[in-house]
């Protein structure tokens, strides 16, 4: 069983754009960010941390699952020790468990493989926010502006869902 697990390296996402220096190292100009640009950024940035969350809830889920084969793994080998070899049924219902828990193993294997690819993508996409969003200036009237609309996009929606 394989134990690789893929962490994830993002943080600071909330603050980010809220933080965002200048951080031109070829000392090329950098303009500041315009409105449409900042909230595309933003909008950028809810996505990357939602995505972010639904891989932390999937990290814990496959830990989760690698304790509980790590257990099942135990109970088979100590099941192993009592199993009398000259009894074919015995065996045979061993060996049934055992082909469970492998199917088991490589099921989890493969959730895994499939989240770490997931996490590169994830951290590929957040490098290119920190370089295409973060690095950039830009005007606090201007996030505090779209901060107001979306709150007032969200109680708009809120106000027209029926209640119930």
């Amino acid at each position: 069983m394989r134990a690789i697990h893929a962490f994830l390296v993002l943080s600071a996402f909330a603050a980010g754009a809220a933080q965002a220096q200048n951080l031109n190292l070829k000392g090329d100009k950098v303009l500041p960010l315009t409105r449409d640009e900042l909230r595309s950024c933003m909008d950028w940035e809810d996505g990357i941390n939602e995505r972010g969350s639904k891989l932390d809830a999937q990290l814990r889920e496959l830990d989760a699952e690698s304790v509980g084969i790590s257990k099942a793994a135990q109970a088979l080998s100590d099941e192993l020790r009592t199993v009398d070899a000259s009894d074919p049924l015995a065996v045979d219902a061993y060996n049934v468990k055992s082909r469970a828990h492998d199917g088991r193993v490589n099921a989890y294997n493969k959730r895994t493989d499939a989240h770490n690819e997931q996490v590169k993508a994830q951290n590929k996409e957040h490098a290119d926010w920190m370089a295409r969003c973060a690095t950039r200036t830009f005007k606090h009237s201007d996030k505090e502006s779209i901060l107001k609309e979306r709150k007032r996009q969200t109680t708009q929606s809120d106000a027209a869902m029926p209640r119930g």
